[in-house]
């Protein structure tokens, strides 16, 4: 019970390092972002008959700086490419066509709990700014920027002093607003990134 107590405390917010280190480090990831509304937001606004195709899940690209004040406490930057999202309707009345290009740069508090001296789990608690360029038909173009909430959880490998592995769960909310979007709500990513720590 006390041990799942600290846990908690520890979930403040995100970054791994190795439990006997602080100071900076840098980070590269990839991973699969999605859409969590995306199907939703077709059935609402794609209208009668016809065929339906699009993309809810795409690979997405990372990387983040952060420092590491303690073994409990960072603060860390990222930025997210989540990729380009598509929905594509054929119909008798004729097609339409959207193309999502979607990404996110976040500011997040850490918290990290260290269960041996190679193993650790996180959270991360932020603010993030997205932005989602939409293009309708390859005539008309959208760009929507928002700020949401992020927040996140994960485990980590520290192999070395200098090098780490972290596997973790990320969502950013409020992505998108306008009439364009199918993107629009929440995005999650799921990825793997390894760290350098100096």
């Amino acid at each position: 019970m006390r041990a799942a107590k600290c846990l908690l405390c520890g979930v403040l917010a995100c970054a791994i390092v190795p439990a006997y280190a602080s100071g900076g480090y840098l980070g590269i990831g990839y991973g699969m972002g999605s859409s969590t509304d995306a199907a939703a937001n077709v059935e609402a606004h794609a209208g009668p008959g016809g065929v339906i195709t699009y993309n809810k899940s795409r690979p997405a690209f990372s990387v983040l700086a952060g420092y590491q004040f303690n073994r409990y406490v960072a603060a860390e930057l990222q930025y997210v490419d989540f990729g380009t999202y598509s929905v594509n309707q054929t119909a008798v009345w004729g097609t339409y066509n959207e193309v999502d290009t979607i990404n996110a740069a976040s500011a997040a508090a850490v918290g990290t709990w260290p269960i041996t001296r190679m193993f650790s789990v996180f959270a991360k608690l932020g603010l993030a700014i997205s932005a989602d360029k939409a293009e309708v038909a390859s005539y008309d173009s959208s760009t929507t920027t928002a700020t949401g909430v992020m927040f996140g959880a994960g485990g980590a490998v520290n192999f070395t002093r200098h090098i780490a592995l972290r596997l973790e769960y990320d969502q950013y909310d409020g992505v998108g607003n306008n009439h364009y979007e199918y993107t629009a709500g929440p995005f999650t990513q799921v990825a793997a990134s390894v760290l350098y720590m100096f």
